[in-house]
């Protein structure tokens, strides 16, 4: 089996479960090869600095659940490290990354393995940097003929 367009795969780490009250802290994205193998090599990653107006909306009982996830402290969040292959970047930094990706490879798919929490929070960060998410969310549930369009 090949892929008939290019693929990646998508994952977020939060400060919470919900885009609305929660922050993106991390994002990955690895592209998926031709013959469905995964392509370590051409993977991105950003570690987001959050903005200093988020930090009393942060700790929640959604952070300290979330922590234990993800593992990252306050201060990797607000002052974020370039390190194990992401780079320390801001929301608008992060989206500016993204659009140039979309540019270069424009009818990529995107895929998650938890799609409605990871384009929730997709379109939140777009939000943050002040931005339209420029996305749809597909939905494909395995066993069911077509894609269910959600917005």
């Amino acid at each position: 089996m090949k892929l008939a367009r290019p693929l990646s795969v998508l994952d977020f780490e939060t400060t919470g479960l919900h885009p609305e009250t929660s922050y993106p802290i991390q994002l990955g994205l690895v592209p998926v090869k031709e013959d469905l193998e995964i392509d370590l090599a051409g993977r991105l990653g950003w570690n987001i600095r959050l903005p200093r107006s988020a930090f009393p909306t942060v700790l929640t009982k959604e952070f300290w659940a979330a922590k234990r996830v993800h593992g990252k402290t306050i201060r990797e969040m607000f002052a974020p490290k370039s390190e194990g292959g992401y780079v320390a970047a801001t929301v608008e930094q992060v989206v500016s990354d993204l659009d140039l990706v979309h540019r270069l490879i424009p009818n990529a798919q995107i895929a998650a393995h938890n799609a409605g929490f990871d384009y929730g929070f997709l379109r939140r960060l777009y939000e943050l940097a002040g931005r339209r998410c420029p996305y749809d969310y597909h939905l494909v549930v395995l066993g069911e003929p077509r894609a269910q369009k959600r917005m």
